[in-house]
């Protein structure tokens, strides 16, 4: 059967083979990405390759060659068919006015373009806010779980040593019985030298 020294050096063993690993993070790889986005996200509009600014934009064109059209044909039947330039100008100024309105065309599509920009920005702080939470929250998990481990392996070395200690006081506790026996009998000898003779 072992000894209680034996045993509490067993369950040392043990519980040293228990130890906790490194920590490894399981979102550090998701933060570092996300955080690389945002360092290198910057914001550029370029309405003439939106294809909602080049639908806007043909329409407006047709829209603008009726108006020209229109207004042509309204100069030329006022001028009797004889005022051409008059109505090539007044064909042109329609024109100009219709095309006028796809600046605000081009203003609306720079605003919504820049709100869904923001809007993704801010979805993505927030997803790295969210990440660098759990992350620390992890962190703290670990961090409890270590404590937790040294708190009860300096239990485990304790006791370990503690039966150690009382083993050895137990050694010296025999020994000195021993001893003492020991000494007590090396005293008789004298008397049993001087009474030898006798018995013999």
């Amino acid at each position: 059967m072992a000894s209680k020294k034996d045993q509490a050096y067993q369950q040392l063993q043990e519980y040293q083979a228990q130890a906790p690993g490194a920590y490894q993070s399981q979102y550090q790889s998701q933060i570092d990405q996300l955080m690389n986005k945002l360092n290198n996200r910057n914001f550029n509009y370029n309405y003439q390759t939106d294809p909602t600014y080049q639908q806007y934009q043909r329409q407006y064109e047709a829209q603008a060659r009726r108006a020209s059209e229109n207004a042509q044909a309204n100069a030329a039947a006022v001028s009797g068919g004889y005022g051409s330039s008059w109505a090539t100008t007044a064909g042109e100024g329609a024109y100009a006015d219709a095309m006028s309105g796809l600046d605000d065309v081009v203003n609306n599509l720079y605003g919504q373009a820049l709100n869904s920009y923001t809007d993704e920005t801010n979805d993505m702080y927030t997803q790295l806010q969210n990440l660098m939470a759990a992350e620390s929250n992890a962190q703290a998990q670990y961090n409890q779980e270590l404590q937790n481990y040294y708190s009860n392996l300096n239990y485990y070395q304790t006791n370990y040593q503690n039966e150690a200690n009382r083993e050895q006081q137990n050694t010296n506790n025999w020994l000195g019985i021993a001893g003492d026996v020991l000494g007590g009998l090396i005293s008789l000898i004298p008397y049993a030298i001087q009474y030898l003779p006798m018995l013999l």
